[in-house]
């Protein structure tokens, strides 16, 4: 019988194919209430310290619309001299970027990576993205669409340095035509998520305390795709509810939120970029447990990316072993 035959009008996968999908995409047999835990532990430990932060009084800036692109510029700079300075990861020479504004056809959203694929020649250029406010808008609107400067630090950093431009040279790498060909959402979306967290925790931006809160707010809005996720596909909840969910606990507008909820209907698997961000973090706990102070961060992000960009259970065994780390 067709998939078309069988086809209905609910979004909603069911438990079994909800399943299905962790196999499928994630390489990942797990209790379903197990998953769910894992997605509201990052939560709650990220919305308490983003209420902490907004305790001490502090105020998120914007930059103009005028300003926007500037300020990524420097920020795509800044990023990578950082990492150079303090050894975070290697980068390969190749490689070509511009920052510009969307093209109108790309403005559906806010920032991006457009870069080649892993047949193309690392020569070719990248664009890094960002769509500035309509000038058909209200003044407020055109105001509040733009990012503020944490959240376009952390946004910088996810698509550029460290994030998916030099993730995606070092894919290009690759040895193998398999490696070149598959790719996992948890891995990519994963690794650049985690580079937010990782590059303030190095110190990146540490002169602007509005640049740890900006990387937390980008962080709840990724812990609710997590949860809504689950519970759009698994627990009969509705479009409002994961609405209400990303406002209520994840400190997103309500715009945003409308956005997210909707988008849970049709990409179940966006719970990618926090499930890949904590295979990552925990794949790095592991490796600094078992080698000590002989455990070095730039070693171990050159192993994970040496290898395409699979699901990170199925690298754990060779980066462990290429890092010096296996039993």
């Amino acid at each position: 019988k067709s998939e078309l035959g069988r086809a209905d009008a609910s979004h909603v996968l069911g438990v079994e194919r909800y399943k299905k999908l962790l196999s499928v995409q994630e390489a990942l047999d797990i209790d379903l209430g197990e998953f769910e835990k894992m997605a509201q532990a990052d939560l709650e430990k990220n919305k308490a310290a983003y209420e902490e932060l907004q305790k001490s009084g502090l105020v998120e800036k914007r930059p103009t619309g005028s300003e926007l692109l500037t300020v990524a510029r420097t920020l795509v700079v800044d990023s990578k001299a950082f990492i150079e300075k303090k050894n975070v990861v290697s980068i390969p020479k190749e490689g070509k970027l511009q920052v510009q504004e969307s093209p109108p056809y790309m403005r559906w959203n806010s920032a991006f990576l457009n870069a080649p694929g892993p047949f193309d020649p690392a020569t070719l250029t990248s664009y890094y993205y960002i769509t500035l406010p309509n000038p058909e808008w209200s003044s407020r609107e055109q105001e509040e669409y733009v990012m503020t400067y944490g959240s376009l630090s952390a946004t910088s950093v996810h698509e550029v340095f460290p994030g998916h431009f030099l993730q995606g040279m070092r894919a290009r790498k690759a040895p193998t035509r398999a490696q070149l060909m598959l790719g996992s959402y948890s891995f990519i979306e994963g690794w650049a998520h985690y580079a937010e967290q990782m590059m303030v925790e190095e110190g990146f931006g540490a002169e602007l305390p509005e640049n740890k809160l900006g990387q937390l707010s980008d962080a709840l809005l990724r812990n609710c795709r997590f949860t809504v996720s689950i519970a759009l596909h698994t627990k009969n909840m509705t479009p409002r509810e994961a609405e209400d969910r990303f406002v209520k606990d994840c400190k997103q507008d309500r715009a945003t939120a409308k956005q997210q909820a909707a988008r849970g209907t049709f990409d179940p698997g966006y719970f990618a970029y926090t499930l890949g961000k904590l295979q990552i973090i925990e794949l790095r706990e592991e490796a600094k447990e078992m080698l000590g102070k002989k455990f070095d961060l730039k070693k171990f992000h050159d192993a994970l990316l040496a290898h395409g960009s699979p699901p990170v259970p199925l690298i754990r065994d060779r980066v462990l072993y290429e890092i010096g780390a296996a039993k």
